[in-house]
This record gives C-alpha cells, sequence and structure tokens, in this order.
C-alpha cells in the first residue's frame, strides 16, 4: 500500500513538473516576443530621433539662410530710403526754385508791361540800361579823378604850408580816421594806424577821442606810408591816451 502511494506521488510530482515546464517555456517565448518588438520599436524609436535630428539641422541652416536674407533686405530698404529722403530734399528745393523763378518772371512781365503801357520797347529799355551803366562807370571815373585832384591840391597846400611858417595848419585829407596802435608815456608820444597812404602829412595835427569824447591832439613828427609816429601836445591832453582810442581829423 506505501508502494503504491509512493509511486502515486512520484507520478504527480512528475505531471506538475511538466506542467511547470511547459508554463516556464511558454513565458520564456512571450518575453523573446516583447524583447523582439521593445528592440524593432528601439530602432524605429532611433530612426525617428534621427529624421527629428536632420529635420532641426535643415530649419536652423533655413533659418540662417532667412535671417541673412533678411539682413540683405533691410540694408537695400535701408538705402532706399535714404536716397528717397535725398530725393525729396531735392524736390523741394527745386520746387522753391520754380517758385522763385515763377515771382522773376510774373515780375518782370508785370515791369515789361508797364514799360510798353508807356510806349517804350524792350530793346529802348536795353538802351536806357546801357546808357545807365556807361553814366554810372563816368561818375566813378569823375570820383576817382576828382579823389586825384583832391590829392593833388593837398599836396600842394602841405608844400606851400612849408614856406609859411612852423604855425600853419597843416591841410590833410578830409575824413581821415585811425586809431593808436603804441602809446610810450614816458616820452609822451604815440603811433598811429595812419600814413601817407591814408592822407596824412607830415607835421598835421589829429584829434584823439575815446567813446566820442576829447582825450587830446596829437602832432606827426615821423610820417610813414602806413603808420605815423606823433607827439603829444600837452595844452591839449584831457586824459592818458591808450591803445585802441581813435584819431581823426
Amino acid at each position: 500500500m506505501l508502494k503504491a502511494c509512493l509511486i502515486l506521488v512520484i507520478a504527480f510530482g512528475l505531471a506538475a513538473l511538466g506542467v511547470s515546464q511547459f508554463q516556464v517555456k511558454a513565458k520564456i517565448d512571450q518575453l523573446t516576443g516583447s524583447l523582439a518588438q521593445a528592440e524593432q520599436d528601439a530602432q524605429t524609436a532611433r530612426q525617428a530621433q534621427r529624421q527629428a535630428e536632420n529635420a532641426e539641422n535643415q530649419a536652423k541652416a533655413e533659418l540662417e539662410t532667412l535671417n541673412g536674407t533678411l539682413n540683405d533686405v533691410q540694408t537695400q530698404l535701408e538705402e532706399t530710403t535714404r536716397i528717397a529722403q535725398q530725393q525729396r530734399v531735392r524736390a523741394n528745393e527745386l520746387e522753391n526754385e520754380l517758385q522763385d523763378t515763377v515771382v522773376q518772371r510774373n515780375d518782370a512781365q508785370r515791369e515789361l508791361a508797364q514799360w510798353r503801357a508807356l510806349g517804350v520797347d524792350i530793346q529802348a529799355i536795353q538802351t536806357m540800361k546801357d546808357d545807365l551803366l556807361a553814366a554810372r562807370e563816368e561818375i566813378s571815373a569823375g570820383k576817382s579823378e576828382r579823389e586825384i585832384l583832391l590829392r593833388e591840391l593837398g599836396q600842394i597846400k602841405y608844400d606851400l604850408s612849408k614856406y609859411e611858417g612852423p604855425d600853419t595848419e597843416i591841410e590833410m585829407r578830409d575824413g581821415l580816421k585811425g586809431s593808436v596802435v603804441a602809446v610810450n608815456s614816458e616820452l609822451q608820444f604815440v603811433v598811429v594806424n595812419v600814413g601817407e597812404n591814408h592822407g596824412a602829412r607830415q607835421s598835421g595835427k589829429l584829434i584823439v577821442s575815446r567813446e566820442g569824447k576829447l582825450v587830446g591832439k596829437v602832432q606827426i613828427n615821423n610820417l610813414k606810408a602806413d603808420q605815423s609816429v606823433a607827439n603829444v601836445l600837452p595844452g591839449w591832453k584831457q586824459a592818458d591816451i591808450q591803445v585802441g582810442d581813435t584819431v581823426l581829423y
């Protein structure tokens, strides 16, 4: 009986072992399939990642290209704006010039109409302008000749004064005016910026003023072309003469 029981237990054990091996094998097969699927999924994921990286790199390259294009467009826009601004300024200048020309034309037409109303034609107007210009030139020449004659007369009077005595008043050019450029207070003489070229004469006397007030009087004792040295006349001294004071005849 015991032997039979033992055999029965062994038989049940072997049966249980067979069932367990079958389950383990099934589990192994299942895990093997899952592993293969996982590897396939990982491969697919890696391919997708590479594709995504390639797409990202391509997008970056396209973005850089677009940025470069945008910078070029911005530069062109700034240059175009600058040129447009210059053209606007030039257009405004031309518009102003046109308006001035129109005003001048209207004035000329109005002046011409006035002359025509007086029965004077264009040729007569031109002749009058030429005559006026010639008259002005003659007047200018007459003024120059008059100045020459006045200088000669002044020289004659100056030459005569040498023989009329030391107290004779020396005449110099009317309107002679200058200023004091140097002062020697110790020796009581000054240097003035008027000379023979300006109409000054040897021994001529000049009034010295400051802000319209009399300061004194000086007498030229050393005459040069563009400046003179003059002694301060004591009887006329109202104040110390200074550089910058006005001298006049």
